[in-house]
């Protein structure tokens, strides 16, 4: 899930099994910004990414909850530990 939309944050914590911390979420967009050039990480975060070829070209701006995790069920386990 790409979209940052309200819709879609819901179904991520919900489908999360550890805490998700969002520190930025109250900040505009340039106030974001100006602290990703503070703290050095913006010239980064806007490099084109590499290696994962799954990225949609439409995200789900909408996603529903019971998919996510009908899909996720199907998915084989990695065997990382959860943090406790």
């Amino acid at each position: 899930m790409a979209s940052q939309t309200l819709d879609n944050l819901v179904v991520l914590t919900d489908a999360a099994e550890i805490p998700i911390y969002r520190p930025l979420i109250g900040f505009y967009k340039e106030e974001t910004i100006k602290i990703a050039r503070e703290i050095g990480t913006f010239e980064q975060s806007i490099s084109h990414a590499s290696g994962c070829k799954a990225v949609p070209t439409g995200p789900s701006t909408k996603a529903n909850l019971d998919t996510i995790l009908e899909i996720e069920s199907r998915q084989e386990a990695t065997g990382i530990p959860l943090p406790v």
